[in-house]
């Protein structure tokens, strides 16, 4: 007999609730999730996070991202490193807010439970 903990329990009926819902699983579960849950994270679909959380964590990843990617290409070659910070901060919270005004999106038209309701 197979012992799941809560998170397991949870996970599964996480998918199955996507998947009756018809969210496709590209939206719901990546294949970097997958990946990051076979190391040992505990990660939960995008739509079981709050639209606060999704935005916070997508902003700051954005920002993360692009950053490093113009600090490589563009910005170690500039004197000035102010206006690429502001750029940072003002790309990351409009693609957090973008990003966490979808998922608020979704979970209405879906009406998905929470994550501690599963």
């Amino acid at each position: 007999m197979t012992h799941f903990s809560e998170y397991e329990r949870r996970m599964n009926r996480a998918l199955a609730e996507m998947q009756a819902n018809s969210i496709r699983h590209i939206f719901g579960e990546t294949w970097l999730d997958r990946g990051l849950r076979r190391v040992g994270l505990r990660l939960r679909p995008i739509y079981y996070y709050t639209p606060w959380q999704v935005a916070l964590f997508g902003g700051l990843y954005f920002s993360l991202a692009y950053g490093g990617a113009m600090y490589l290409l563009s910005w170690r070659h500039s004197d000035n490193l102010l206006e690429p910070l502001i750029g940072l901060l003002v790309s990351g919270t409009v693609f957090g807010a973008v990003f966490g005004g979808f998922v608020a999106i979704q979970l209405r038209r879906y009406r998905l439970s929470r994550w501690k309701d599963l």
